[in-house]
């Protein structure tokens, strides 16, 4: 794709809807002043008319008998409030305006002084306010004299209060200022994120879909020289950029007269001081997840908008789908939903729950790291969901498009970059679903062995019998030369250089759940452990990584970005964010060894070396625990120097193959 037509197309669309003030009003205007209105202006009319019902006058009806007591005085304390004698029945109650009515069973003073209890009857209401709240203000009164009585009796004969209270109970909140604004915050902006994401991204997605297919104005953009991967793109970008803009207006209007509030006006009765304990890592993450599950939303919009051939039909397609992500905005706040290794795959929910898990500060990167993985597979399918019905043909002739057209194959045979990448976030979200359940439901053994096979091999094997490529060509199963062979081992023993130099930043707690979860491995003989180790992640993984998605980008990329982005995806598919640095490196001389020599054959025959040194160690003496990074921190120096040595040494070898055969094609 070029990325200048891709930026044309993109500023051509953003000037259009800038110019339409439906959009500028929706996006920025209304954020403006619809959050002062809603909060500062809802509070002050609460205030005020709060502040109108207790000025009101209330009547209270009591009993003559006790207008001399006690009871009497109690009730005088509260404001506004007018004692009158009289016959208390419901009739009497209900006939005066704002009035409450206490009637007495029995004879109140001799039940007192007989030490038992007298028993009031409170009538009220509950149709009108203001007797509802003076229910509530003189049962307030009436629980203090009712105190002060006991009081009375305890000391009497002898006793205090703790008398009736064998067991004094005192709970204390250990929750910081910054721990429950946290928790406040996490229920709420969160989903306004999500929700504001969704709106913004809904009107454009429509317009540049279903409305340019009414106005008959895509037809024109189809005629120009271009490809429909940057049709698509351009057009997905800006929708994309609108969505996060309106969520962005959206929650700093709202953060901004939130603070106004608390700042200007009487915030201080939260009970906490404004504070968040929000690192600037915790930012990041929080960014990362919108800018993802922007794209999400932007990918599923557009693609739903485009299934319908008019404005008010891709209307009536979009209602549902506010349907859909209002169902996690409902469940995120049940009780019990936290972010684990199964919450972490569902979608939509697993973007809520990682953001609350920050805004609560209990963040667990390992498990928001598989809410990152699963969001970028699922964006990617969208995505791709768009450019294959922006290549249907009824889009240009503004027809309708069912689901069936999308999956129908358009005669295209070529992999290429687009492809590789789609069938990365294929590959990513069945091993994140059956593979993770295979290794917990089965043994992990069985489940490793049925994972590698069955998924990395079986898709791998499906890409290449769908697009009837040439196996050998395909896969680069061609040979290779003396000198490549012994600097792909050299490389191979010189892989622990990058946990060697990153072992600060994997959490011990980590690599000890790790060594556990290998645990069932360690039981197994010598060879086993090699196999399932070494041999079938060295086979299957280098088929997926330096085989399909490495052709694929070849055929449409360069150099460095062919072995930048296939050793980017070899890292995430490691599922792990303490893994992910040292196995990207790890899966750049791998991707050296297969562009220079031409041989996938050499990156298996390194990676299988690589991972079998794990057994190795485990077979001589040292277990998978952590404990081997001790050996690394204590020679540190020493491994990083040789290993640099080694790394230099081995690409000095296998560049130089490639320089041969380079020399070889010029004779022929």
């Amino acid at each position: 794709m070029r990325f200048n037509v891709i930026k044309t197309i993109f500023l051509k669309e953003l000037k259009e809807t800038l110019r339409d003030k439906k959009v500028l009003f929706m996006m920025i205007l209304l954020p403006m002043f619809l959050y002062p209105i809603l909060f500062i202006g809802v509070s002050e009319i609460t205030a005020f008319q709060k502040a109108k019902l207790d000025n009101k006058d209330l009547k209270i009806l009591v009993s003559e008998q006790v207008f001399n007591s006690p009871l009497i005085d109690a009730l005088k304390e509260i404001e506004n409030a007018e004692i009158e004698t009289s016959e208390i029945d419901i009739e009497t109650v209900d006939s005066l305006k704002n009035a409450i009515g206490i009637s007495i069973e029995g004879n109140y003073e001799e039940s007192l002084s007989a030490n038992s209890s007298a028993k009031l009857k409170i009538l009220y209401d509950s149709t009108k306010e203001l007797p509802v709240l003076a229910r509530k203000k003189v049962k307030e009164k009436l629980a203090d004299l009712n105190k002060e009585i006991l009081g009375e009796r305890l000391t009497k004969i002898g006793f205090d209060s703790s008398f009736i209270e064998p067991i004094s109970i005192e709970s204390e909140d250990i929750a910081s200022d910054e721990d429950t604004l946290g928790n406040i915050l996490g229920k709420i902006i969160p989903s306004l994120l999500i929700y504001f994401l969704l709106l913004g991204a809904i009107y454009p997605a429509i317009d540049l879909t279903a409305g340019e297919k009414e106005r008959k104005t895509l037809q024109t953009i189809y005629s120009a020289p271009l490809l429909i991967p940057e049709i698509i793109t351009g057009k997905f970008l800006l929708v994309y950029a609108v969505a996060l803009a309106s969520s962005f207006a959206n929650i700093l209007s709202m953060l901004g007269t939130l603070a106004f509030q608390f700042f200007i006006g009487e915030g201080s009765s939260l009970g906490f001081e404004l504070k968040l304990a929000f690192s600037f890592s915790n930012f990041i993450w929080i960014f990362i997840l919108l800018l993802l599950m922007g794209s999400l939303i932007s990918a599923i919009t557009m693609t739903v908008s485009l299934l319908a051939k008019s404005y008010k039909e891709a209307q009536s397609f979009v209602t549902p789908l506010i349907v859909v992500f209002i169902i996690p905005l409902v469940v995120v706040n049940l009780p019990g939903m936290e972010l684990d290794v199964t919450t972490a795959l569902i979608p939509i929910l697993n973007v809520l729950l990682a953001m609350v898990s920050i805004f609560k500060n209990t963040v667990d990167l390992q498990n928001i790291f598989l809410v990152v993985l699963t969001t970028l597979g699922y964006a990617g399918l969208a995505i791709f969901a768009s450019i294959k019905m922006f290549s249907n043909e009824n889009v240009i002739t503004g027809e309708k498009i069912s689901y069936k057209q999308i999956l129908q194959s358009d005669g295209k045979k070529f992999f290429g970059g687009s492809e590789a990448l789609l069938f990365f976030f294929v590959v990513l979200l069945v091993y994140l679903y059956i593979g993770t359940t295979l290794q917990t439901k089965l043994d992990l053994v069985t489940g490793l062995i049925l994972s590698q096979i069955g998924i990395l091999g079986g898709l791998s094997l499906l890409v290449a019998l769908s697009f009837k490529v040439d196996f050998k060509k395909f896969f680069q199963f061609n040979p290779f030369g003396v000198k490549a062979f012994f600097g792909s081992v050299l490389l191979a023993f010189s892989m622990w250089l990058p946990l060697v130099i990153f072992q600060e930043m994997i959490p011990m707690e980590y690599l000890e759940e790790f060594a556990k979860a290998l645990e069932p491995i360690e039981s197994l003989p010598f060879f086993a452990m090699v196999l399932v180790i070494g041999v079938l992640p060295g086979v299957f993984e280098e088929l997926v990584f330096r085989g399909v998605i490495f052709s694929g980008l070849k055929n449409s990329h360069g150099k460095w970005t062919v072995i930048l982005i296939s050793a980017l995806t070899f890292g995430i598919m490691h599922m792990s964010i303490f893994r992910l640095i040292p196995t990207f490196l790890i899966g750049i001389v791998l991707g050296i060894i297969v562009w220079e020599t031409k041989s996938i054959i050499l990156s298996i025959m390194t990676h299988t070396i690589h991972n079998s040194l794990l057994a190795s160690l485990e077979k001589v003496g040292e277990t998978m625990s952590p404990d081997y990074l001790l050996i690394f921190e204590e020679n540190f120096y020493f491994f990083v120097f040789g290993g640099l040595v080694l790394v230099a040494i081995g690409l000095i070898l296998v560049t130089s193959e490639n320089r041969n055969l380079k020399f070889q094609n010029e004779l022929k």
